[in-house]
């Protein structure tokens, strides 16, 4: 008798070990899937505006991120880098253009007559642009300035020409540009860049008026952004035939 109340006893205190062990299992996995949910939600969220949480940044260089960063918006055709070029770094400036009053020479009053030239003409021309380069988590990665140039932080440096010209979608912004790189410096990320655009201006159109005899020579700054695209070409050089 005493032996089979043992037993049971024995078995209804298995039985409620088992049951509690199976309630912590399912609550230890119900725990995790909002976790596992939260993870994946932070990174596509990360890859939105700016797209900082896509991928983390080349050591030492930033303006490499994810797909997002790295994708450029819709833009004109005239804008197309050549068949072969990648996106490979993008920075966002902040900075302003600077303008310097200049007075074209003057024109003749009757059309053209030798010796009667008219009164010069004031116009604001674009001396330089002077930006802070940011990457995608507003890091600080470089400069932009005259030539037009771009300094990146690990010292490497692009030289630009243009090549394609767009006015911008915003009236009071100025063109968005395909730059051709004509030569660098240093062995950094801007080292193989071969092209550059200039795209989502804002602001940085000179002024108006405020420029005539008495400002000649003087200097403004219009306040300006964009983002900057720096392509690499992958284009293989073409062996001749035979």
């Amino acid at each position: 008798m005493n032996a089979r109340i043992g037993r049971r006893v024995m078995m209804t205190m298995l039985l409620a070990t088992g049951c509690a062990g199976g309630e912590s299992g399912s609550a230890n996995t119900h725990t995790g899937v909002p976790t596992d949910s939260a993870g994946t939600n932070g990174a596509t969220s990360g890859g939105g505006p700016g797209g900082g949480g896509d991928t983390a940044a080349t050591a030492g260089g930033g303006g490499v991120a994810g797909t997002t960063w790295l994708m450029p918006p819709a833009f004109p055709a005239a804008l197309t880098p050549p068949a072969g070029a990648t996106v490979k770094l993008h920075a966002h400036a902040v900075g302003a253009q600077i303008y310097t009053c200049t007075a074209a020479g003057g024109t003749s009053a009757d059309g053209g007559a030798a010796g009667d030239a008219g009164a010069p003409t004031y116009a604001w021309v674009l001396k330089a642009p002077d930006a802070t380069l940011y990457d995608s988590t507003g890091t600080q990665v470089g400069t932009h300035g005259a030539g037009p140039s771009w300094t990146w932080r690990d010292g490497s440096i692009a030289n630009g020409a243009k090549a394609a010209e767009v006015a911008a979608p915003a009236a009071d912004a100025i063109s968005w540009l395909l730059l051709r790189v004509t030569s660098t410096t240093g062995a950094g990320l801007l080292g193989d860049v071969a092209y550059v655009q200039r795209l989502d201006t804002a602001g940085g159109r000179a002024p108006a008026t405020g420029c005539d005899a008495s400002t000649l020579g003087t200097d403004t700054r219009a306040d300006y952004s964009a983002d900057y695209y720096f392509y690499i070409s992958s284009t293989p050089v073409a062996t001749p035939a035979g």
